[in-house]
């Protein structure tokens, strides 16, 4: 078994562990909606993994390796930080939720938060799929260029998108709406990483400039 093999195994086996921790702790006993969400995730996480692995192990490599203290800029190592930290809270509010039933959602929201789950992990991959620079630190790597295919077609950030997606349907997902009050914190840390790193693309990455002139939407297409 490869050292990259052990590393993949170990990062599944400590995200889902993480998960299962910062969900059912604070819940105080397993439940459904939990359970359900870490296994739709792991399984796309997996799925992500399997598929990118034979096209691109040295990304793979690289991604797992990142973490926030690899941030080149110190107020996007801060950054780095507090969106983890958010979005362990938003996860450990709705275990809250479910522990003192603080609100309800039928099974139907839950259904809509699950496909908005699975819908921003897709187009996370995707993004990785076309632009093997992708990862989660704000660096120039060798050989980096400008990548216009894919979703960089329509926006500038749809790794950021996809993640946006992906944290508002969490809580209805979990069975909980009391969660949704940390996206919005969320949304404000992440538009800051955003400008932090359009401004420095635009000053280390040859022809970056130009590509933001003709795609003009950061998230949303034809919107904003």
């Amino acid at each position: 078994m490869s050292n990259l093999t052990i590393l993949i195994i170990a990062g599944l086996v400590r995200m889902a562990l993480m998960l299962c921790l910062v969900i059912f702790v604070p819940a105080g006993e397993e439940f459904r909606q939990g359970w359900s969400y870490i296994t739709v995730f792991m399984l796309a996480i997996l799925s992500m993994v399997l598929l990118l692995g034979w096209r691109d192990l040295h990304f793979l490599e690289r991604r797992l390796n990142a973490s926030s203290l690899d941030e080149k800029l110190s107020d996007q190592k801060i950054i780095h930080t507090m969106l983890s930290m958010l979005f362990g809270a938003e996860l450990a509010l709705c275990g809250i939720d479910h522990r003192f039933h603080w609100s309800r959602v039928y099974p139907h929201y839950e259904i809509v938060g699950e496909t908005m789950l699975l819908l921003g992990l897709l187009i996370i991959f995707f993004v990785i799929k076309v632009n093997t620079f992708a990862t989660a630190t704000i660096e120039i790597a060798e050989d980096h260029k400008v990548i216009t295919t894919g979703p960089y077609r329509f926006v500038r950030h749809p790794m950021y998108a996809g993640l946006l997606v992906l944290l508002l349907g969490t809580p209805p997902a979990l069975g909980s709406w009391v969660g949704l009050v940390f996206f919005f914190p969320m949304l404000v840390v992440l538009l800051k990483r955003l400008f932090s790193e359009e401004k420095y693309l635009k000053t280390y990455l040859p022809g970056y400039e130009q590509y933001t002139q003709k795609v003009q939407s950061r998230l949303i297409p034809y919107v904003w």
